[in-house]
C-alpha cells in the first residue's frame, strides 16, 4: 500500500505511472526544511518537488506543483500551516496535508481542519506533547497521533499510548521509519 490512496483529487494519482510520491515541504526554518528535504530525498519512493518558507508560498507551490501530499509546519509567519491548508482546500478539497509542530497550543485549529495525521513532539512549549495528545484525542478521536521524542522509555511509551497516541517514535529513527509509520496510520481501520 502506498502512503496515499491510489487517486486523490483530479490531478494526483499515485500509481505505477509515478516512480515516487511527490511532496511539498513547508517550514519557515530553512535548516529544518533543508534537513527534512535531505532525509526524505534518500527514500526511493518519495521525491520533494517543492519547498516553501511561508504559508502564502506553500499555497502557491501546492497549486502550481500539485504534490501528492504536503508536510507543513503549523507555525509560519504571515499565514500559518492551518491558514495555508484552508486556502489550498478552497482550490482542491481532496488535498492531503500532514502537520508537524513543536507547539501544543494548536488544538482549536486542528479541530477546525481535521488533518489526516498529527505529528507531535513530546517536548513542546506551553503544552507538552502528552497534554496535547490528551486534548486532541478528546476533540478529534478519529485523527491518528504520532509522537516523536528524544526521551523514549517504556514508561513514556505507555503514558503516550494512554493519552491517545497511536505511534511513538524516537527522533533517532530513520525517515523511512517515519514514512512507514505515517503510512500505517493513514490505512483505514477495520
Amino acid at each position: 500500500m502506498s502512503l496515499f490512496p491510489s487517486c486523490i483529487g483530479k490531478h494526483r494519482c499515485y500509481s505505477a505511472r509515478h516512480e515516487a510520491l511527490n511532496l511539498l515541504i513547508a517550514n519557515d526554518h530553512p535548516m529544518a526544511r533543508a534537513g527534512l528535504a535531505a532525509m526524505i530525498s534518500h527514500q526511493p519512493a518519495v521525491r520533494v518537488i517543492a519547498e516553501a518558507g511561508r504559508g502564502r508560498e506553500a499555497i502557491d507551490e501546492f497549486l502550481s506543483a500539485h504534490p501528492d501530499k504536503a508536510v507543513m509546519d503549523l507555525r509560519m509567519p504571515v499565514l500559518d500551516g492551518f491558514e495555508a491548508k484552508t486556502a489550498v482546500f478552497q482550490n482542491d478539497p481532496a488535498a492531503r496535508v500532514v502537520f508537524v509542530t513543536a507547539f501544543g497550543t494548536e488544538i482549536e485549529k486542528a479541530q477546525q481542519l481535521k488533518p489526516d495525521v498529527i505529528v507531535l513532539d513530546l517536548a513542546m512549549p506551553v503544552m507538552n506533547g502528552l497534554e496535547a495528545a490528551r486534548e486532541l484525542t478528546r476533540v478529534l478521536p478519529c485523527v491518528p497521533l504520532l509522537m516523536v521524542t528524544s526521551y523514549e522509555t517504556a514508561h513514556l511509551r505507555q503514558e503516550a499510548l494512554s493519552a491517545g497516541v497511536r505511534t511513538v517514535m524516537s527522533k533517532s529513527d530513520s525517515i523511512e521509519a517515519l514514512v512507514n509509520s505515517i503510512q500505517v496510520l493513514l490505512e483505514p481501520v477495520s
